[in-house]
């Protein structure tokens, strides 16, 4: 099969070296998957965010258009107007005029809205993912962000996949930027295609010439104390950053408030497992839960657990947040050596990275400067802060 991928791809290089080539800038486009099928890069396909989470067009999750094995159908009327995702088994409803979304058997509310953006339908990938049993990622390619849906029944892995739809990425896009040009100027700027190399050479250590790295950080918050937790929240507010924040049961009833204000400012919201094994844990984080929905109409399916405990918990369908960096500031450590040292740990590789902070004051104090510096971009590197989706835990 692999054989034939890479045959297939040949063919597709050898069509595309009659194009000029030079790289170009190609961080705002987003393509979309489901399972094996990469569908076509369009504004009718094409994902965006809302308030730091990722939203793909509804017509996504229309079997009829790609595959996915769900139904959809929308009603919109001046006395319904909602959008309704189906499968054999579950019923997912979102109600554009409300703002709210439920399951249609149970009733149950979920902690989702749609919306329409310019007369287009959107749905929050993940929360339909989830609800539905569906997986989804998001990787960053040489040709823009890839968003991919898959069920139990997708063949590749997000790595094979991205090799074998290189090729087509390549040509969409070019294609898309033909579409998007004015028409006193026709001609798009050319996309670089993969590349095959017959007689590979090793790489040089000429530091100029290294690929430019995105290091995708993900920040998480230990939240124990509420000292710094308003602070925290103000920063993240005024830099358009977003975190997940793990409580514990007692820190939801002392701070109900600023939980309320995480869940409303589009932050992810999780438990901590904080009790000595994991069924106290399992304990705990279900009264947690209780809490949550009383305070927030919302609940945690997230995590932040001892690694002892993370196999049971994840059995039981919590997602456990994998720390790459401990960031959370020690005892009499200076702010800007605290930075320094979670920067080193974040490295510049190309690749998902998940810091773990705290809600002290330290924290509060220290953050605006480590948003600071990983905004700033060097020849050969950028870092861009993300809504940490359970996915990516």
């Amino acid at each position: 099969m692999k054989k034939r991928l890479m045959a297939l791809l040949c063919a597709a290089v050898l069509c595309f070296s009659m194009l000029p080539v030079r790289a170009i800038n190609v961080g705002d486009v987003y393509f979309t998957a489901v399972n094996l099928k990469l569908l076509p890069l369009s504004m009718d396909t094409m994902p965006t965010w809302v308030n730091g989470v990722l939203y793909v067009p509804a017509s996504v999750f229309d079997n009829t258009v790609t595959g996915v094995d769900l139904g959809l159908y929308c009603s919109q009327s001046s006395t319904n107007n909602t959008v309704t995702l189906y499968s054999l088994k579950q019923m997912l409803v979102f109600d554009l005029t409300k703002g709210t979304a439920y399951d249609h058997h149970s009733g149950q509310s979920i902690s989702a809205r749609a919306v329409n953006r310019n007369g287009r339908i959107y749905l929050p990938v993940e929360k339909v993912c989830n609800f539905f049993g569906l997986e989804d990622s998001y990787n960053y390619t040489q040709y823009g962000y890839l968003v991919r849906i898959r069920s139990e029944a997708a063949g590749f892995n997000d790595a094979d996949f991205m090799d074998a739809a290189s090729v087509p990425m390549a040509s969409s896009l070019q294609e898309f930027l033909r579409s998007q040009q004015p028409a006193d100027n026709p001609k798009p700027p050319a996309v670089d295609p993969p590349k095959v190399d017959d007689d590979p050479k090793p790489p040089q250590d000429n530091e100029d010439e290294q690929p430019k790295a995105r290091v995708q950080i993900c920040l998480g918050f230990r939240c124990e104390t509420g000292e710094g937790l308003e602070r925290i929240l103000d920063t993240l507010e005024r830099k358009d950053s977003r975190g997940v924040f793990f409580f514990s049961s007692e820190q939801l009833v002392a701070q109900d408030d600023l939980v309320r204000r995480v869940v409303g400012s589009g932050h992810g919201i999780g438990l901590l497992a904080d009790g000595e094994a994991a069924e106290e844990s399992l304990s705990r984080m279900e009264k947690g839960n209780e809490l949550l929905r009383h305070i927030a109409r919302t609940a945690a399916t997230g995590t932040l657990a001892p690694e002892e405990q993370r196999e049971v918990l994840e059995e039981e369908n919590w997602a456990c947040w994998r720390e790459t960096v401990n960031g959370i500031p020690r005892s009499n450590e200076r702010t800007t050596a605290a930075i320094q040292r979670i920067l080193r740990g974040i490295g510049t590789r190309s690749r998902t990275v998940r810091v773990t902070l705290d809600d002290s004051m330290a924290t509060a104090n220290l953050l605006p400067g480590l948003l600071d510096r990983m905004s700033q971009q060097g020849n050969r590197e950028e870092f861009r802060v993300m809504l940490p989706m359970e996915t990516m835990f």
